[in-house]
């Protein structure tokens, strides 16, 4: 049966047909039908009664019936159209179809073409009438998707908590075409709902922000964990005047257990649809969310700033011990350097005066006293190493300069040193003072370990973009087996190896450390007719450049 509230406009001037049309056909089925005679007076009707359906002869008085399809069209409204003509007029009503008529009836008209005719067209009009309202929602459901989404991006916005809250307020708003909005969360501490933020509330209402708020629709959504829907006189009960023609909370919830709520009203009392508060319940989900990240951030940022503070006391620590260290390497320098000097000038004197044994305790005081010597510039200039650059050495003249230093030890024990050196430069970008710790205390090892009258060899040599330093003397066999062994932090204080690089000088676990920290490598042998030998090689600059 047609719907009674369906109203049709009849222009037809033919006594006969609109009473076929009208009277006989349509109004004993329920529809409301209003006869005029012209298509003038069917444009003036149309404005004061907007009818579901037009029915108009092509060749009424005054305008046609093309004309006012041509009019209505004009002025974009969609009401369907059906022309009535006459035999023969085919061309007529093929142009009407095409100017946007949806059917037409013949002459001699008849009451089963009429019904049949109109209910298809009310129909056909009804569903176009429906997808143009699905389609409708569906630009607002995505809207209000990109709305939802764009939460998402507050997760990593740099921005302070009330204007996240704000956000949200106002997307809740929009998905859900409220006119106005607040969201509440729950302080443990008082057992009390914070009010977050609000958009378009009464001045009471605003006068409250951040801090708690009384409002029992929201707590009882919060505390039944369920959204609450509200509309008309069942509002009133609450006496909260922000509460209009209709109401929708939604609760905030983490672990399953609510923490606030979300709660929307408009002035309209027509509840709020079944997608609005599904996207109302998306919105709350993405609020609890970013109540997680802002409280993993607020943990972060205090656990940073007691980091921060320790790293202070403990900077200011390091360096008073620092500032102690430099300190005492300074006062070192001076008493050192004069026994090694004082040390350096019995040495010089006519050897004949010293016996072997003064001169092996000579020796020995030399060594420990250049020990200390290093140990001191070290310290003393520990401070520096903040500003130190990497430099372009040459390696043979660092062997050079080490072999100068080393030389008068040598002699004491009739130990010769044989350079065999690159005739190029063997240049290679490092720390100049690391480099010179390794070669003297090998320097130093070979002679300590020498026999008397014996030879300590150095040679620099090259195989690809790495030169290789070799150091070699004739002391005793290493018996450790394996030979890599040595290299090893435990063999160095427990083994062989830590006898012979022992003291506080320099380990051979420590020169593997720094010649592997320059992409280089070290390694030993030792065979019976070629005593023991100490290598190490380094990338030369133009590898690294």
């Amino acid at each position: 049966m047609p719907n009674q509230n369906e109203r049709i406009l009849l222009i037809e001037s033919d006594p006969e047909i609109y009473n076929i049309i009208a009277d006989q056909s349509l109004k004993p089925l329920g529809y409301v039908v209003d006869v005029v005679e012209s298509t003038t007076s069917g444009l003036q009707e149309i404005e004061k009664i907007t009818p579901d359906l037009i029915i108009t002869n092509l060749n009424p008085p005054g305008l046609s019936g093309k004309d006012l399809i041509v009019a209505l069209a004009s002025r974009w409204i969609t009401i369907p159209i059906i022309v009535i003509a006459n035999k023969g007029q085919e061309t007529a009503i093929l142009q009407a179809l095409r100017l946007g008529a949806v059917d037409f009836l013949i002459r001699p008209i008849r009451e089963t073409e009429v019904i049949s005719v109109v209910e298809n067209s009310l129909h056909k009009q009804k569903a176009r009438n429906e997808l143009e309202r699905i389609k409708t929602d569906m630009a607002k459901q995505v809207s209000g998707f990109a709305n939802i989404f764009s939460i998402n991006k507050l997760l990593l916005a740099d921005e302070n908590q009330q204007s996240i809250f704000e956000n949200i307020a106002h997307t809740a708003v929009q998905i859900a075409e409220s006119d106005s909005a607040w969201i509440v969360t729950l302080d443990p501490k008082q057992c009390k709902f914070i009010l977050q933020a609000c958009v378009n509330v009464s001045e009471e209402t605003q006068a409250r922000l951040n801090l708690p708020y009384e409002d029992k629709f929201s707590a009882l959504a919060g505390v039944s964990e369920q959204p609450i829907a509200l509309h008309g006189e069942a509002l009133k009960r609450f006496n909260n005047p922000d509460l209009l023609g209709a109401a929708l909370a939604v609760a905030i919830k983490q672990n399953k257990q609510s923490v606030g709520a979300i709660t929307i009203t408009r002035k309209q009392a027509e509840p709020f649809s079944h997608n609005q508060r599904a996207m109302l319940e998306l919105v709350a989900e993405l609020t609890s969310l970013l109540l997680q990240n802002l409280q993993r951030f607020h943990l972060m940022e205090h656990s940073l700033v007691s980091y921060q503070q320790a790293n202070v006391f403990e900077r200011i620590e390091a360096n008073t011990r620092h500032d102690l260290l430099v300190q005492t390497g300074l006062e070192l320098r001076n008493p050192v350097k004069k026994m090694i000097d004082n040390v350096d000038v019995l040495f010089n004197q006519d050897q004949r005066r010293l016996n072997r044994d003064q001169a092996i305790a000579l020796k020995e005081i030399r060594e420990m006293a250049q020990t200390l010597s290093e140990i001191a510039d070290a310290i003393a200039l520990h401070k520096e190493d903040n500003t130190t650059w990497f430099e372009d050495i040459d390696l043979n003249v660092l062997i050079k300069h080490a072999v100068d230093r080393f030389e008068p030890l040598a002699k004491l024990d009739d130990i010769n040193f044989s350079l065999d050196l690159s005739p190029k430069p063997a240049m290679v970008r490092v720390y100049a003072s690391q480099i010179s710790r390794i070669i003297e205390g090998l320097l130093s090892n070979a002679i300590k370990y020498s026999p008397p009258r014996g030879k300590v060899t150095i040679r620099t040599g090259q195989k690809n973009d790495h030169y290789i330093v070799t150091i070699n003397d004739q002391g005793e066999v290493v018996e450790e087996p394996p030979i890599e062994a040595i290299f090893d932090k435990k063999s160095n204080i427990l083994g062989y190896t830590g006898r012979r690089f022992g003291g506080i000088g320099i380990s051979l676990y420590m020169i593997k450390e720094i010649i592997s920290a320059y992409k280089g490598e070290v390694w030993a042998k030792s065979e019976t007719d070629e005593g023991f030998s100490i290598a190490f090689s380094l990338p030369s600059k133009s590898a690294l450049l």
